[in-house]
């Protein structure tokens, strides 16, 4: 009997991760477009059918904003005394945690619990706080 063995390079998660996401906005985005162009967006059948605000005239919708198809309202955003975060925003109802930082960039961080919100916004250290008890806890995207 012969031994057969297969091996392969390392795979980037990250990058196929990051297709995959691509893939999924251009998808939505592809509905949306049609369903703008046919007059049914927001309608029953729809993408967004339950969750579209109305636009206004002459704006087109865009995948990966939540706020055109969630209908929810903006997160209200916390300013926060500390060296690499600037605001610090939760959405109770979906559970999501929202950080802008100073350097610009933003993240939405997934099924945080209501807890773990209040922890942080009582926490002495906002950067010591999120380095240990939300980077690297809860799936992330950037916001």
């Amino acid at each position: 009997m012969t031994k057969i063995t297969i091996t392969s390079p390392p795979i980037d998660f990250r990058s196929v991760i990051d297709d995959a996401v691509r893939q999924i906005k251009d998808s939505v985005q592809q509905r949306i477009n049609f369903e703008v162009k046919h007059g049914i967006y927001g309608k029953p059948g729809s993408i967004a059918y339950g969750h579209a605000r109305p636009l206004p005239s002459g704006a087109r919708p865009q995948a990966g904003l939540a706020a055109h198809a969630s209908g929810a309202k903006p997160v209200v955003m916390i300013p926060v005394s500390c060296s690499f975060i600037s605001k610090i925003g939760y959405e109770e109802g979906r559970k999501q945690l929202t950080i802008h930082f100073r350097s610009g960039s933003r993240r939405r961080y997934y099924l945080v619990p209501a807890a773990v919100f209040k922890a942080f916004m009582a926490a002495e250290s906002k950067g010591s706080f999120y380095n240990s008890r939300v980077r690297g806890c809860f799936t992330s995207m950037p916001a």
